[in-house]
Order: C-alpha cells, then structure tokens, then sequence
C-alpha cells in the first residue's frame, strides 16, 4: 500500500476495486487517507477524506453510497470525533454531512429496511456507550434515539426484516471488561430498547466476539441471513462457534464448533464470505514464534469446517493480527497491512504490506450417503464469471477405491478452453470453479471422465 496503517475498514466496491479506509498509521497518528486497490494493475491510488476516522464507523447506505462516521485522535484515544462524510464510490466523492449527537470510537452503524442509519457504541465517552443515533440519508443529519439497557463499546448490530434491529457482542467501555451476553431489540416503531434474551444462544455464556471489522454487509449469505463468529475460552481449549443471524425471526443458530486445544493453539484472525461456493474462508494464525498462518474455510451448505492442510510462515516480527480481508472477483483474498514487533514509544507498528492468496480447485467434504453412479450438476451461477461446477463420482465397488477424474471446459468449435481436473480422487462430492476472464463472451460446454465413463 501507499501508506502503512492498520484497524482500517477494507471493503469490496466492485469486482475490480477494493477500498481501505482510515485506521491508524505509524506513531499510532489517525488517517484521514483512504485507498483505492485495482485488480487489474494491482497498484493502490491514495485519496483523502475530510476527516481522521481511526475505529469509527463505516455504513453502507441503501442507495449504495457509504457513511463514515467518527473515529479517534491520535494514540487511538480521546478526544473522539463526532465528524461524519459521504462516499460515493459513483464519483468517486467525500462529502461533508451532519455531525453525529455524541463523540464517538470503538462504534458500529448498520442500515435499517427503512433506509435509515442505526449508530451504536463508544468507548471513553459514557454518553456515546449509552445513547443510540439515527442517520437520515436523505437529510444527511444525524438525530437522537434512546439508550441502550447496557451501556457498551463495540457492539455488532445485524438489520431486522421489521425496520429494527439486533444489538449484541459488546463490552464495557475502556476496561473491555466484561463482553456482553445479552441480545437487545431495537423496536423502530416504538423508537425503543429491550432485552431480546439473555445470551446469543440460550443456555450458553461467555462468548466473546471473534476478529470482525467490516460492514454488515459483507456477511450476508445467499439465503439472507449473517454469518460470525464468536469464541469462549475453557479449561482444555478455545471454541471457535460459527454463528449465523436470522432477519425475519431476529434469532441466532450455530452451525458448528471447532476446538482449538491449549495444547496446541493457534486463533482466528479473520473471515470472508463468498458467496459463490457458498463458503466462510477462516484466516488462522498460530500463538507461538514464528508465526504461521494457514487459510481453512467452513462449508455453509454442508455445515463442515476445513481446517489448513498448510502453514505459511511469516517474516520475523510481522504479526497478522490487524488485517483487513477481501474476496477479490478472481477467486483470491486480498490482505492488507499488519503490523511489526511491538514498540514501546508507537504500541503497534504498521507495516504497508499486502498478501494475496489465491484459491485452488478445493474439494468438499465427502457425503455420508454416495450414490452408486456419477452425479454431474448445472453449473451456478448460469449465466456466469466465475461459475461452480459440482460433482459426485462413486465406484460400485470399493468407497476406499481411486478414479482418474478429468474435467474440461470447451468452446462451441470444440476446442479446449481449460482443464479444472485432472488427477485421482476418491468417490465423494466436489466442487471445482472456472474464472472466464480470458475467453470471450459465448456459450461453452464443459465434459467430466471418471476413469472410462
């Protein structure tokens, strides 16, 4: 990147344009600088905002502008700002707005099905941990709504179908201690706070909320619901829930737990969703030195967490902690920056660095029941760029015996566009995807072998 910085906001405008925002920089100093990274000259163009916005808020407004609203002064502490603009990725514009009621960091924002702007949380400041605020896009000035039952810092804050909203998963002011269990209903009509339940699932405690800092938006699945994850620490390991938000009933589900043992650590640092394969790629980083880090994903369809089958090490004194990820139109994840040994006159060092993984054809979990034939699915999307291709092979015989698997994309001449498969696979499902940005628009066909079929 152009400039090193790092709690930034980092979101995917198109499938070309990736966009950071603020954070702090080096000597922990706020930014006022955003960056616009281009996929296809991969170089990063530095812009400016009117304001420092380090841990405010970042909202994606319903006419597809963004709010940015508060942040803190150098240091990460107080005074907060109360200071708001509008990008407009159409133009490529920041524009002044209203200022927000109260000063606000550590905050969250999400847009309403009215179109309205829900704002929620603060840090130093007790008016803004207790007191709620609503932007109107259409006058662009911000308004006082009621306090929140727990005053807190940080919260996540998911849309519900009925114009409200869900308030859960923060903490208590500076201390960040402790986290909050409580979920609280934001009742639009009644411009009201009250407690929904007391626990993100019932029956279960001590849940803290796991490495998230993006817009609500961006884990939202294909069946309109919102995927996290939130972890709890025990006597033997740290487990890693994966849970998702329901808009229509306002309630929360898990999809699965995986254990991380005391023994062998190792935390998670990030996620992204894409919605293509339908999958939550899991960024892990282990606790000890040198750091590695190792890319796993948690299957939405079938509920299965892949853990990494590789770790990559890191530099000396780089530390991934700090990072934002992107799903890059490619099938690749962009991150940008992290940050460097800790340093006692600046805390956290940033560093300007950038990592792209890119994503290989991954199987899926083999399915418990297989058929005695080979299934070939329509591929999806239709029409496409990229597409998914799903397949099932099973031998007659053996469910330990190999195939040779082989499957190729032609155009309508007949001639070979790409071979996605080609190598020996055991009976099971899978999934393989074709990115077309080389080829032309047209129609093509694509041919799976499984030994002589």
């Amino acid at each position: 990147m152009i400039q090193a910085r790092m709690s930034h906001y980092q979101i995917v405008l198109d499938n070309v344009n990736i966009w950071v925002i603020g954070g702090d920089g080096k000597g922990f100093k706020a930014l006022n600088t955003t960056e616009i990274y281009d996929l296809n000259t991969k170089e990063f163009t530095l812009q400016n905002m009117n304001y420092f916005h380090d841990c405010g808020a970042l909202v994606k407004i319903n006419d597809d502008r963004f709010l940015i609203a508060g942040g803190a002064q150098d240091l990460g502490i107080v005074p907060e700002y109360n200071t708001a603009e509008i990008y407009a990725p159409t133009n490529n514009t920041y524009a002044v707005t209203g200022s927000m009621k109260y000063n606000r960091i550590n905050c969250y924002g999400t847009s309403l099905t009215s179109g309205k702007v829900l704002i929620a949380g603060g840090w130093f400041n007790n008016n803004s941990t207790k007191y709620t605020e609503i932007f109107e896009p259409s006058t662009g000035n911000f308004i006082s709504s009621p306090s929140l039952v727990v005053p807190q810092a940080n919260p996540m804050i998911f849309p519900t179908n009925d114009s409200g909203a869900v308030v859960s998963g923060g903490y208590e002011g500076f201390s960040a201690n402790p986290y909050y269990q409580s979920v609280e209903y934001y009742n639009a009509q009644a411009d009201s706070f009250s407690i929904l339940q007391n626990n993100i699932l019932p029956d279960e405690e001590r849940f803290y909320i796991a490495a998230i800092k993006s817009i609500t938006e961006a884990f939202k699945t294909n069946d309109n619901h919102h995927i996290f994850a939130v972890y709890r620490l025990t006597d033997t390991d740290t487990e890693y829930v994966f849970l998702t938000f329901d808009p229509e009933t306002k309630s929360f589900g898990s999809l699965n737990i995986q254990h991380i043992p005391n023994e062998n650590p190792f935390y998670l640092i990030g996620t992204v969703l894409n919605k293509n394969d339908n999958n939550l790629y899991c960024l892990w980083q282990t606790s000890t030195s040198p750091i590695k880090i190792g890319l796993g994903f948690l299957s939405i369809s079938t509920k299965e967490i892949t853990l990494p089958n590789q770790w990559f090490e890191f530099p000396e004194s780089y530390y991934p902690s700090y990072t934002g990820l992107s799903m890059l139109g490619n099938n690749s994840i962009l991150i940008t920056s992290d940050y460097s040994s800790p340093d006692t006159n600046t805390n956290f060092s940033p560093i300007d660095s950038t990592l792209i993984i890119s994503l290989t054809t991954t199987d899926v979990t083999t399915e418990k029941n297989i058929p005695n034939n080979i299934i070939f699915e329509q591929n999806y999307p239709n029409p496409f760029n990229p597409t998914t291709i799903k397949y099932i092979i099973q031998d007659a015989h053996s469910c330990f015996s190999i195939s040779k698997v082989g499957l190729k994309v032609y155009d309508e001449l007949g001639n070979e566009i790409a071979t996605l498969v080609n190598e020996a696979k055991q009976p099971g499902g899978y999934k393989a995807q074709f990115d077309a940005t080389g080829p032309s628009s047209g129609i093509y066909f694509y041919k799976i072998s499984v030994d002589n079929n």
